[in-house]
């Protein structure tokens, strides 16, 4: 958000899951190819570090699930909570992870690694 990317991934650990990286910078094995806009948010650059603080508290590393709750479902979290929009239902068609990227202006888009 704001020039950051935010995702989820596991750990062993009882904290937060979610990290952020420059846009397009994920680590690998991530790579993206698509951004997808997915709507707006009017929340300053702090607003939105406390919204991903507080989901930090129940997307803990060590409560990823490949299936159940993974990337996907942090970001379609992430995308109702600032934008008031689901991702477009190709976002989780795969098990493989997406970020978010809200982007200049507040825009959120979703970038889609490569096959």
């Amino acid at each position: 958000m704001h020039g950051r990317e935010y995702s989820f991934g596991g750990h062993d650990h009882a904290t937060s899951g979610i990290f952020e990286t420059a846009p397009r910078e994920a680590p690998p094995p991530a790579r993206f190819r698509c951004t997808a806009i997915v709507g707006y948010t009017e929340r300053s650059p702090a607003e939105v570090a406390a919204a991903v603080a507080e989901l930090g508290e129940s997307f803990h590393g060590n409560m990823y699930h490949l299936l159940e709750r993974n990337c996907n479902v942090f970001v379609e979290t992430l995308c109702a909570e600032l934008a008031g929009k689901l991702p477009p239902p190709w976002v989780g068609r795969h098990h493989t992870c997406r970020t978010l990227d809200p982007g200049p202006r507040g825009r959120l888009r979703i970038r889609n690694p490569e096959p």
